[in-house]
């Protein structure tokens, strides 16, 4: 398999992502997170989304221990999701949770629902490098905006048609995965 990155991201999210029957059967003085966990796969142009929801009483964060991290363990497995993004979703959410319970405003809130995605991305494969000129660096400029290191002067640096400058083995590494230009997001060919 080819070499993909991974992003996870958890935040609290807003009550439109709770399903309405989940409002209708919550007991009284009781309070629960709802889970809404999305994986993207994105490989050759075409992505893959996979959704797993999950309800799961929340006195405390310790709470989510357990059954929450079995079923995202397995739900995760079903998906075929590379292993190394497991820790990470857990710790994201473990963050979150302890974030939006601590947050006063959420004290009287019966369900405190939290998103998490998790996005997957190999490299196109069939495409070539960016459409890019090599310009020399003649003054102190910005910064690489990938690396966020200084350009040399005297260096060779990326021009994109968008001209923006990157270093040329920053840019060559990020379209790999992202055809486009990651300040203006110009789609590059």
């Amino acid at each position: 398999m080819p070499p993909h990155t991974f992003q996870a991201v958890a935040r609290s999210a807003n009550d439109a992502i709770v399903p309405a029957h989940l409002l209708q059967t919550l007991q009284p003085n009781s309070r629960l997170f709802f889970i809404k966990l999305t994986v993207l796969f994105r490989r050759d142009g075409a992505t893959t989304r996979h959704i797993l929801e999950i309800a799961a009483p929340c006195q405390h964060v310790s709470e989510l221990n357990g059954l929450v991290w079995a079923d995202i363990i397995r739900f995760l497995n079903q998906v075929d999701s590379p292993r190394e993004a497991l820790s990470e979703v857990i710790f994201r959410v473990t963050i979150c949770a302890g974030q939006m319970m601590a947050d006063q405003s959420n004290a009287g809130r019966r369900v405190l629902p939290l998103e998490v995605l998790l996005v997957f991305t190999w490299p196109t494969t069939e495409l070539g490098p960016p459409t890019m000129v090599m310009v020399d660096v003649e003054e102190r400029v910005t910064n690489c905006r990938i690396c966020l290191e200084d350009f040399e002067v005297g260096s060779k640096a990326g021009k994109l048609p968008c001209s923006h400058l990157f270093h040329v083995e920053c840019i060559n590494q990020w379209v790999a995965y992202h055809r486009s230009c990651p300040i203006c997001r110009l789609e590059l060919g």
